[in-house]
């Protein structure tokens, strides 16, 4: 996957894990989403694309070794500070940094690459093929 994709995905799945309720174990949805949906069924629609999309890049961040997730985690969820500052923070020089950045990025291209081109083990035809199933 593109480095350009995988920085677009992290941003949206920093995003989801800071504001959403799902991220600190609230319920999925609050009574209003559902109430809106009822009336405008595309709003809804979206809402479950962009939450499937976080899902997935969080699965993909789990499968990750504990460094690359630090340094991820200290690039979208950390409160701030510059790439210098990031960098002291993880205890490395800026070019350090950015080589385990850079890795991150890679290995959770791959992953996601991995997971959404895979097909269910019994199925032969991907028409046959039910694509919300995720394995």
């Amino acid at each position: 996957m593109i480095e350009a994709m995988v920085v677009n995905r992290l941003l949206k799945w920093a995003r989801w894990k800071l504001a959403s309720c799902v991220a600190l174990g609230y319920p999925r949805e609050i009574s209003y989403m559902r109430e809106v949906s009822k009336i405008d069924p595309a709003l809804k629609y979206e809402h479950l694309i962009f939450d499937d999309e976080c899902r997935q890049t969080n699965e993909a961040f789990e499968l990750l070794p504990q460094l690359h997730q630090l340094v991820l985690r200290l690039e979208y969820l950390s409160a701030g500070g510059n790439e210098l500052m990031r960098a002291h923070w993880f205890g490395t020089s800026i070019r350090t940094y950015r080589t385990y950045r850079n890795d991150a990025y890679r290995l959770l291209g791959n992953i996601l690459d991995s997971r959404l081109t895979s097909l269910p083990v019994l199925c032969s035809n991907q028409l046959q093929c039910d694509v919300s199933v995720s394995s």
